[in-house]
Order: structure tokens, then C-alpha cells, then sequence
């Protein structure tokens, strides 16, 4: 849909002070960049010639991040070392007004960083140092000890999950389950592929390709991912799926099998870095707001299209929105 301005206005208007829990797979993403000018005669491998290099937060940590520059006040709950790692991350965070950073440590496991390799503004190469085991019974029960003590906190709780071992199934379902008693919509952002794990939350938000590997099958029309999406509801007594399409935009679906397509804004693609945690943030910010789930998705859309074009790790301000 064509974004009315006093809509977003007024959504934007709503969603200050309101309060989001975050909990999933926090990282620091590092950018190099430079410039390639021959290949290395060790091996076939492009050098690259270091310019500069910058850090920010990524993961779960960027969903807190945009959700306190949408203006909510944020509590960030994930797993880091103890290590530097963990003190740069904290830095960055620290940097976001309006951010609670409760860490989850645990000394026998490292923080995740991602480091991309940029020449020309074109990723080269990404080199990932982290740990995806998932946490043994007893520290998983600590971890959904400190979830469940900072729901009734929060207007939403998101999961951002990356895969990383934070949010095994076991802390998954015990905090959904914690949400629902407490009359908590939940939002979350999946990475298993086993969209059961996810059962009974309000919303999900897989892109394309988890969506893809989750029904088992590759979806190229709209009817197709539609159909999977409104599957995937049900099967799950999930309350509505919003798909990520890319370039196509956004898709929502319910268990009734009603949908909404949110065409992609045309904008020039620079960097999709984060994009993705984006859109949950600001979908979460609406609906804390107040904001219908439709409208919600119609705002998370506009999101999109302005950190697509902009380099690392997007944060997208309401000024950017508004403009």
C-alpha cells in the first residue's frame, strides 16, 4: 500500500516509551573495507588493501537497536563470553539510548562475531567465530529463569533467533507459554527449520528461503508462498506468518487463509546487511504502539526499503521513515 503520512505519524507517535523484550543471538558484526587491486601469487585470492573497519551491533543486538531509535525503551537479553568480544558488544549497545543489556555469560563459550570483507562496497568475504551448540538442560532453565522474570515488563516479546544456541526449543516454548499467561503478544524471528519449535507464537517472520525449508519445497509464485505460509499457520497455531519476499516484498498470512501483500518499495539495493531485524523491530515498535497487525507490516515494509540502502548493519530512524 501507498504509506499515509499521518498514519505513520501517528504510529510512530505511539510507539515512544513503549517497552520490547528481546531475547535471541547477540554478535558484534565487524565491516572491513578497502580496495582490490590484483590477486595474491600465493593463491588465487583477491588482496584486499584495508581503507578502515568499523563495528556494530548485530544479531538480536540490532533488533534492540532499532527498536530504541523507533524510541522504546528496550531490555536485551542474550548469551556472550567472557571475553573482549563481549566488552565491544556491550560499547556499541551502550551507544543506543533507551537499552537494557542483560547478558546471559557464560565463560566456556565465546561471543559470536561476524567479520564481513568489503572491496568496492561488495562483500568479498565473511569469516563467522562463534559457538552453535545448544545450552545443556540446566543452563537452559537458568536462562528461561532471567526470560520469564522480564516478561510482564514488556508490551512484546521478540525472539530473534539465529541459530546460535540461545533459544533452543525447551526455552522457546517456556517462554511463549510464560508470554501467553501474562498476556504478552509474541513476535518471532525463526532460524530453526522445524517451525513446530515455534508453536503458539502471534507472530513469525521467516524470509523466503526459511519458509522454503521449512515446508520442504521451493516457492517461486505468490500463490505457492501464500499457501505454505497459511500452512504453516495452522499446522502451528501460529497467528499470522509474515513472510520476507526480498525484492517482492512482504507477505501476511493467517490460519483463514487471509492475506496481504506489501509490494517492495523501488530503491536502489546497497547493502541487505540487517535488514531483516529491521523489519521485526519495526513491526514489534507498531504493534506495541498500538498499531494493527496490517498496518504494522505496512510500516515494517517502508523500514525495509530505507536499510537497503543504506551500508552495514541498518538502523532506520523515524526521520528516515517520515522523509
Amino acid at each position: 500500500m501507498k504509506m499515509d503520512i499521518k498514519l505513520l505519524t501517528a504510529a510512530l507517535s505511539a510507539m515512544q516509551s513503549r517497552r520490547v523484550l528481546v531475547v535471541g543471538d547477540v554478535m558484534l558484526d565487524r565491516f572491513v573495507n578497502g580496495s582490490v587491486k590484483r590477486i595474491s601469487p600465493e593463491a588465487p585470492v583477491p588482496i584486499l588493501s584495508q581503507t578502515n573497519s568499523k563495528q556494530m551491533p548485530g544479531g538480536a543486538a540490532n533488533v534492540a537497536c532499532n527498536l530504541a531509535y523507533l524510541g522504546c525503551r528496550v531490555r536485551l537479553i542474550g548469551i556472550t563470553g567472557q571475553d573482549q568480544t563481549a566488552q565491544s558488544l556491550r560499547h556499541e549497545i551502550e551507544q543506543a539510548p533507551g537499552i537494557e543489556f542483560a547478558p546471559f555469560v557464560l565463560a566456556n563459550r565465546p561471543t559470536s562475531v561476524k567479520t564481513r570483507y568489503r572491496a568496492g562496497g561488495q562483500q568479498i568475504l565473511r569469516v563467522d567465530e562463534e559457538m552453535t551448540e545448544p545450552l545443556d538442560d540446566a543452563t537452559a532453565l537458568q536462562l528461561t529463569d532471567l526470560i520469564v522474570g522480564s516478561i510482564k515488563m514488556a508490551d512484546v516479546i521478540v525472539l530473534s533467533d539465529y541459530a546460535k544456541g540461545c533459544l533452543p526449543p525447551s526455552v522457546i516454548a517456556k517462554t511463549v507459554q510464560a508470554a501467553k499467561k501474562a498476556g504478552r503478544m509474541v513476535i518471532a524471528d525463526p532460524k530453526l527449520e522445524d517451525f513446530s519449535a515455534y508453536a503458539d507464537v502471534d507472530v513469525l517472520t521467516p524470509n523466503l528461503a526459511e519458509l522454503e525449508l521449512a515446508v520442504g519445497a521451493q516457492l517461486d509464485e505468490l500463490e505457492s508462498i501464500a499457501a505454505a505460509a497459511t500452512s504453516i499457520a495452522a499446522s502451528h497455531r501460529i497467528g499470522a506468518v509474515m513472510a520476507t519476499l526480498s525484492a517482492r516484498g512482504i507477505m501476511l498470512a493467517n490460519a483463514s487463509g487471509t492475506i496481504t501483500h506489501e509490494t517492495a518499495a523501488a530503491r536502489d539495493v546497497f547493502d541487505v546487511s540487517g535488514a531483516g531485524d529491521t523489519v521485526v523491530a519495526t513491526l514489534a515498535a507498531a504493534v506495541a504502539g498500538g498499531m494493527a497487525l496490517g498496518d504494522a507490516v505496512g510500516i515494517a515494509n517502508l523500514a525495509a526499503g530505507v536499510a537497503v540502502g543504506k551500508s552495514g548493519t541498518a538502523i532506520v530512524s523515524p526521520g528516515e521513515m517520515i522523509a
